[in-house]
């Protein structure tokens, strides 16, 4: 089976919760949980759903698993902006795609045996396991990390926004961030808010600079808004570097044809 073709799994985290328990209690906590199950069926809906084979959702976490890579990156992106934009209350998230071998239950329950058999157990599946060892292994920020073997040339082309001549693609490693030591050169970074729409990107930046502002009194959910901004920064340098080559490549290519060409901004200007 191609890479591309690979079963996967998208498994994604609330972030914060143990702050809105300090601060509201048990009410914020449910609100939260809630929230997060709305958005996942909000989400799920659409397109993706006929490759959506089969998921777990828990109190602050989803599990959930897709024919291949792409459905699942179009899921994740649903449900990414769609966390983000929300106008009331601020949900931060953070997940992992990768591949799942076989077709065995995310998570099974049983019990022990004998005189313990009224204690259950539930036990996760080895990819389930490695999902959440990825999503736990410390990177900060609202990102979503894509195990590196995943990648093919047939999901870099089906991805890929054109900016003029080139192609500017939302799959990379980011110099930026830090990677943990077990999964650094693994795993790399889906840029869930790139767009080579300019309106669109300032727009989503817009909104980051504001939920920024408002983690300012929470300093757990303050450093998770921070790293996300760096993530912004980056994607948007990234976004400007490739706008102005392919500007340039056009002012140049007009010049060597006589024409007049009147110069426009880049998208991560």
């Amino acid at each position: 089976m191609s890479a591309d073709k690979k079963p996967v799994i998208l498994f994604v985290d609330v972030l914060g919760v143990r702050s809105k328990w300090l601060s509201g209690g048990q009410p914020a906590a449910e609100a939260a949980f809630q929230e997060f199950r709305t958005l996942i069926a909000a989400s799920m809906k659409g397109t993706v759903s006929d490759s959506l084979v089969r998921g777990v959702v828990e109190s602050d976490s989803a599990a959930l698993t897709f024919s291949s890579l792409l459905p699942a990156l179009e899921a994740a992106k649903a449900l990414y902006s769609a966390a983000f934009r929300r106008k009331h209350g601020r949900v931060w998230l953070r997940g992992c795609i990768v591949s799942l071998d076989g077709q065995d239950a995310l998570r099974t329950s049983t019990t022990f045996s004998g005189k313990l058999k009224s204690i259950e157990l539930n036990l996760y599946s080895k990819p389930l396991l490695e999902a959440i060892a990825v999503e736990k292994s410390g990177f900060k920020g609202m990102r979503l990390l894509v195990e590196s073997s995943l990648i093919t040339a047939e999901v870099r082309a089906a991805v890929k926004q054109p900016i003029g001549h080139l192609n500017f693609i939302p799959l990379c490693k980011l110099k930026a961030m830090r990677y943990p030591k077990r999964i650094d050169g693994l795993f790399v970074d889906y840029l869930w808010m790139a767009t080579v729409e300019r309106d669109e990107f300032d727009d989503m930046r817009s909104i980051m600079a504001v939920r920024l502002r408002g983690a300012a009194g929470d300093p757990e959910e303050f450093n998770q808004a921070a790293a996300t901004q760096v993530v912004f920064h980056e994607c948007g340098a990234i976004l400007g570097s490739l706008g102005g080559k392919a500007h340039y490549r056009t002012l140049r290519d007009a010049e060597r044809a006589g024409e007049e060409v009147t110069p426009n901004s880049t998208p991560g200007e």
